[in-house]
């Protein structure tokens, strides 16, 4: 991948701590909702409006949070009542669940043996292995679901991170100019159901795959909409007019990042094309520290120096950097706080969703 040509600068930015508690344990009013929503099975963007504080609402981080959480727990955020599908209860291979699953065969009796102890510890290597084996608790239908849902609640935590950060939507946002030329532009990039490695078969003999791309084009206009949307709301939160009912609006915002999301992960992005755009924003995020590195090192430097020219000298210098940072942060649209920001989150969904795969692994061997 090519390295990005632009001037090098960060800004300087604190991470704070992931706090231990959950949003239902911060605040009174999500545990209150997460109540009348599993009563209900569903919740009123209108409802969560009403009962959250104006304090909440206005924090976007938290509020993505709050309805993470609705998710994990399976309450649905809908504008309309009548509008919710009908619910079933799906099994993750998508057969309805009338009853329980039965429990696994038990355990190999050479396994059971090892972990009870009736086979004295040895370096044989399998024995070893069988050892080990016997401590990894087997996996029913609930553990595999349950599995599953943190599986896809990292996944969704990458595609959300990814979809709210202005550097990667203006690059769908090229993407699906080039792609209105020469449709051949999304076949590099998703995954397609008949789709030749070799690349010899032509495109015209797959009609799954025409389907496919047809189908990420809409969704692509879908997104372009919908970004369209979301800078128009903020727009008029910026204009302060009194006619502006900033809650209404602000629930418009959050409703549309929403949707946004989870049409990114409908495109079905391959595993090189979202690396290439987790890539980007660290390229992004490294030219940025190098100036930040910068100022923080003449910063440090002013605090030491005695002598009044080479004090003019850094602070002359800091500015320098300091302007470089703003020109920077001008050019991607989005600060360095909030490209870090992003990073991280793609990080913790990314740890989130490999942690849940690798214990899938192991309870399956």
């Amino acid at each position: 991948m090519s390295r990005l040509r632009t001037p090098s600068v960060e800004l300087e930015t604190i991470d704070e701590g992931v706090g231990d508690l959950s949003v239902e344990e911060k605040y009174s009013e999500v545990k209150q909702l997460i109540a009348i929503g599993k009563e209900k099975g569903f919740l009123l963007y209108d409802e969560v409006y009403e009962l959250l504080p104006e304090e909440i609402t206005s924090l976007p981080e938290e509020l993505d949070e709050i309805y993470i959480r609705f998710n994990d727990l399976g309450i649905e955020v809908v504008d309309d009542a009548e509008k919710l599908p009908t619910a079933k209860e799906i099994t993750i291979d998508g057969a309805v669940e009338d009853k329980e699953v039965d429990q696994r065969e038990e355990v190999q009796a050479d396994i059971v043996a090892v972990a009870s102890g009736a086979i004295d510890k040895t370096n044989d290597p399998v024995r070893m292995y069988l050892r080990e084996m016997g401590t990894v608790k087997l996996l029913d239908r609930e553990g595999e679901v349950e599995i599953a849902k943190r599986i896809e609640k990292g996944e969704r935590k990458v595609y959300k991170a990814l979809s709210q950060n202005r550097i990667i939507l203006e690059e769908i946002l090229k993407i699906n100019e080039s792609a209105r030329k020469d449709s051949k532009i999304i076949r590099e990039m998703v995954e397609l159901a008949n789709g030749d490695e070799d690349g010899f078969e032509p495109l015209e003999a797959r009609p799954a795959d025409l389907n496919k791309i047809e189908e990420i084009m809409r969704i692509f206009e879908q997104i372009a909409k919908l970004d369209k949307k979301i800078k128009d709301a903020k727009e008029k939160l910026l204009d302060g007019k009194k006619s502006t009912n900033e809650v209404t609006v602000k629930k418009n915002i959050e409703k549309a990042k929403v949707s946004l999301a989870n049409l990114m992960r409908l495109v079905d992005f391959t595993p090189q094309t979202r690396n290439r755009m987790i890539n980007k924003l660290r390229d992004i995020d490294s030219e940025l520290s190098q100036t930040v590195a910068m100022v923080r090192k003449d910063e440090q430097s002013l605090k030491r120096e005695k002598d009044k020219t080479r004090k003019d000298f850094y602070k002359r210098r800091i500015t320098k950097y300091q302007e470089k940072l703003v020109e920077l942060e001008t050019f991607y649209l989005s600060t360095h706080e909030e490209i870090k920001r992003t990073i991280r989150e793609i990080r913790q969904g990314e740890e989130e969703a490999d942690q849940a795969k690798q214990e899938l692994i192991v309870a399956n061997l």
